[in-house]
């Protein structure tokens, strides 16, 4: 008794819960016991906050891009085909072999439209995986150097968070890009072979990269999470402490396999519930959209809006039982750069809109006017009926037969009529030309 008295002792002076557990675990020491004669070893086990993964400019970037996740997945995916389905793609689309240009101003508008929407969710994508990947290797290096029970609890659904967003925004990358495929709605293919090929898989690339470190990531760090606690002792000694300190019970991290199976089990809940309450929009969709393709990311956005909540709810725990040593409130460099990370990507946005807006005027301008290549070509065909009149003109005074010189005449006067209109359509064509190339 002694003995174990003179460990609990030394043990009161840890500073790391995982040191205080293991050497529970090595001197068979109770760990109700430690809690009860070390003053402080619930704090010391649950912390006062970690800044840099859930500071305040941390948690405002978690709660953008979980909203941004669901606007630029399912949201991003039933949007193309509902858009498609109407005026003027409905009759565009459905045409074959499919139109790879604008057949009308109308069609061109709302392409233009599309198509920036597609460039804001690649942006968004980028922006997402710039954010999410460093926040995933710093949670993974946290837990290697010895997080505190909060932060476990806190970062399991961060990491969880990340890897469903990510699948969902991999999944809405290529689906747009299936259906401008499918729709004949793609840029043209052009340069060597090579060339072509990488411009084919360019679109799978990104995203499937981006997913499959999301996917290491996440591994690695359920199997480090699952071996800290990889021993019957180690288990029994962390929900020992849990027990003991039954204050901190909101803010407790799923040990063991239990996070994985957790995680599933929501996905699929969610699935089942959106089969349920989508199947009608799933039957008209299913003509030329795969069901799928919107089940999966909306199952993913919920276990991301879950997370989210998760999240909230932990850190809010926390803080009630923090008080003023809270410190995830306090604003500092990494919190501002959390926060203007998405600077660029709202910047983005609002040029794109703006963009919008001046090439919608312009297209409903050209639509006023004649057609470009219309104007050029009437003007070419009448300059060549021109030259076919007057070289007609000339063929059939030469071979008048009659007076020598009236036919002298008669073939300078035709000539120099025809001369004459040929210049004309020169000069017309000439200035036609030029205003069309000034922009007049």
């Amino acid at each position: 008794m002694a003995s174990n008295s003179t460990y609990i002792a030394a043990v009161c002076n840890y500073t790391l819960v995982g040191d205080v557990l293991n050497a529970a675990v090595k001197h068979n020491l109770s760990v109700a016991e430690i809690v009860r004669q070390c003053d402080g070893i619930c704090a010391l086990a649950w912390g006062i906050g970690n800044p840099d993964l859930s500071g305040v400019g941390a948690y405002i970037s978690y709660i953008c891009q979980a909203v941004l996740t669901i606007l630029f997945g399912p949201m991003y995916i039933l949007f193309l085909p509902i858009k498609f389905f109407k005026s003027p793609f409905k009759e565009v689309v459905e045409q074959t072999p499919h139109p790879k240009e604008p057949v009308s101003t109308k069609y061109r508008i709302a392409f233009h439209n599309i198509d920036k929407v597609r460039a804001i969710q690649r942006q968004f994508c980028d922006t997402s995986a710039l954010f999410s990947i460093p926040v995933a290797v710093a949670t993974l290096v946290r837990l290697r150097q010895g997080a505190t029970i909060f932060e476990m609890a806190f970062m399991q659904p961060l990491m969880a968070m990340q890897f469903l967003g990510s699948i969902s925004n991999a999944i809405a990358r290529l689906m747009s890009y299936f259906w401008f495929q499918e729709a004949g709605l793609s840029e043209r293919r052009s340069g060597r072979r090579y060339r072509r090929y990488l411009q084919k898989i360019r679109p799978f690339i990104i995203p499937v990269f981006y997913s499959i470190i999301h996917t290491a990531l996440f591994v690695a760090y359920q199997t480090r999470s699952t071996s800290m606690c990889s021993t019957t002792a180690a288990l029994s000694a962390t929900q020992d402490l849990f027990s003991a300190c039954s204050v901190y019970n909101g803010v407790v991290p799923e040990i063991g396999d239990s996070t994985s199976g957790f995680i599933l089990v929501v996905a699929w809940i969610l699935v089942v519930v959106t089969v349920t309450g989508l199947s009608p929009l799933m039957v008209l969709m299913a003509a030329r959209y795969p069901p799928w393709a919107v089940l999966a990311p909306l199952g993913l956005c919920g276990g991301v809006l879950y997370c989210m909540v998760d999240m909230h709810r932990k850190r809010e725990t926390i803080q009630a039982l923090v008080g003023i040593e809270y410190q995830d409130n306090e604003w500092g460099f990494g919190q501002v750069l959390a926060v203007f990370l998405w600077a660029p990507f709202i910047i983005s946005w609002i040029d794109i809109m703006l963009k919008r807006k001046s090439n919608r005027e312009q297209d409903e301008r050209t639509d006023e006017t004649p057609p470009v290549y219309g104007i050029m070509v009437e003007n070419i065909g009448a300059f060549i009926e021109a030259m076919h009149a007057g070289v007609a003109n000339i063929e059939n005074e030469q071979k008048h037969e009659g007076d020598p010189e009236a036919d002298a005449s008669g073939v300078e006067e035709g000539s120099s009529e025809t001369t004459t209109g040929i210049d004309e359509q020169v000069e017309r064509y000439m200035k036609m030309t030029q205003s069309l190339m000034l922009g007049v």
